[in-house]
């Protein structure tokens, strides 16, 4: 679900999203730069998916879902802002 409300200006405008700053967010929080999309429920699963992947190091199950999540939340990120930009905000 998308909330392209969290990225309007204050004119109704679509405002362009920086695909590096959001996935430098998703680089210190997983699935902080997605939220910062407007792809709240992907954020919150890639974020939810890191923090269970933290105990689970310890029956190494987590060495793999650990970097996994932190990887796919930050490719996340940026292709979602990419696709922000072409779909709604720039034009030209």
């Amino acid at each position: 679900m998308r909330f392209p409300s969290m990225v309007r200006r204050q004119d109704g405008h679509a405002s362009v999203t920086n695909p590096v700053h959001a996935m430098l967010l998703s680089m210190l929080i997983p699935g902080l730069g997605s939220i910062r999309n407007g792809d709240l429920w992907k954020g919150l699963g890639i974020l939810a998916g890191f923090l269970v992947s933290i105990p689970l190091t310890v029956v190494l199950l987590g060495m793999i879902t650990l970097p996994a999540f932190w990887f796919v939340g930050m490719v996340d990120a940026y292709e979602g802002a990419r696709k922000w930009n072409v779909g709604y905000a720039y034009r030209g």
